[in-house]
Parts: C-alpha cells; structure tokens; sequence
C-alpha cells in the first residue's frame, strides 16, 4: 500500500509538470522567439509597467518580468551591447532607452532610470544613429525637454551635424533641426524645449544672439502636425 502510494505521488507530479509544461509552451516560444535575453529586448522589458505583468500561461508577454529584467540590466554585464539593431541599421544603447521615454505603452520613469543609469555608467551620449541623428536630434525630434536636458547635462553637444546626405536636415545642427520642425508647422507642446536648446545653444556654440529660438516657438504653434520626413 506504501509503495502504490509513491507511485501515486510521483505519477501526480509528473502530471502537473506535464500540465505546466505544455500551459506555458506557447509562453516559452513567445518568450525565445519575439523577446529572447539580448540588451535591447530586457530595455524594453525592464521599461514596462510591472503591476500589468501576469504570471499567466495564457499571454504572450516574456517569461522575465520588467522588475527581473531591470535587475539584470543593472546588476550583470551578461547580456550587453553598446549598439542596439534596428532593422539594417544600429543605435546606441542611449538613444533606445531615449526612444523608450515617449512610447505610450512603457513606463517613462523606469525609461528615466535606465537612462540615467547607462550615462552614469559611461554610455556615449553623441553616436549617430539611423537617418544620421543623435540621441539630441531624437529628444528635438520627439520634443522631448527633459530628454534634452538629462543629454546636455551628461556632455550631449549640440554643433553635432547630422549626416543624412538623401535627407532635407543633411548638415543640421540641432538649433537649425529645431528650427526646420518650427518652419513646418510642427506643434511644440512644451515651450521649454525651445528655452533649453536657445540656453545651451548661446553658451556652448557661436551663433548670432539675435536668433533667439524661443521667438520661433512662439511663432510657431499650430493645432495641425507636420512631422518630418524619415
């Protein structure tokens, strides 16, 4: 009767093994074909709202969740890349994490964090990416203000010429890149955008004092959206 009985025992853990094993299969494959362990994935991950994380078999979210994956992120060198894929083209770890700040679907907070923790690391905050922009046009690009100002804090510059010969900004700095969304009607939401890059631009590049770069924010706010071409 004892021995039936370990029988019994070990046939019913062998069959909620099975059980668990084939209600997460479809997680499993999820998590290894679309998420995987690469740097850029666990970004993603670790940048996401951790109260919408479920542990359910029925989802096709990543195995880790965002809490595991800012821990490994910030606690081990293993997975780690410098420069993220973005299709054919590449990115710095910064400008993904930039990137990361103004998608609607993750948590800007957890965004911010990464991206004070990878410039504090030493990340560089300068490396051109697709369509020749830096993380600075990107924060321009997204009208980001306190993207803008946690870069130039950390050594961002601002005379970086973006390197787009097939593109109309080829040769823009991040005043005139600024300026060319205001030519094109482009709404500017926060006014401070304009203040920081007319503050840094005065103190760090030669430009004519007389072009003061908040007078274009001012005249330049419509209620329609014309973004630029990439």
């Amino acid at each position: 009767m004892g021995c039936y009985a370990k029988m019994s025992k070990k046939r019913i853990i062998s069959i909620v093994i099975i059980t668990i094993a084939i209600l997460y299969s479809s997680r499993i494959y999820f998590s290894w074909r679309y998420w995987g362990l690469s740097s850029d994935t666990l970004i993603l991950i670790a940048a996401g709202h951790p109260q919408n994380y479920t542990y359910s078999p029925f989802t096709t979210q990543s195995l880790v969740s965002p809490n595991l994956a800012l821990w490994i992120l910030k606690n081990t060198d293993s997975p780690y890349n410098e420069e993220v894929f973005t299709g054919d083209d590449k990115i710095s770890t910064i400008a993904w994490v930039g990137r990361s700040l103004n998608n609607a679907g993750l948590n800007r907070s957890r965004g911010l964090e990464l991206l004070n923790f990878y410039i504090a690391r030493g990340e560089p905050v300068n490396t051109p990416g697709d369509f020749g922009l830096t993380p600075v046009h990107e924060a321009i690009l997204y009208r980001d203000p306190e993207y803008l100002e946690i870069l130039i804090r950390a050594g961002a510059r601002l005379d970086t010429k973006i390197m787009a010969p097939e593109k109309e900004y080829h040769l823009y700095d991040a005043r005139q890149f600024f300026e060319s969304y205001a030519s094109k009607k482009v709404p500017l939401k926060d006014k401070s955008l304009a203040r920081k890059i007319h503050k840094y631009a005065q103190s760090r590049l030669s430009i004519d004092s007389t072009r003061n770069i908040s007078s274009v924010a001012r005249n330049h706010r419509y209620e329609t959206s014309s973004d630029i071409s990439l």
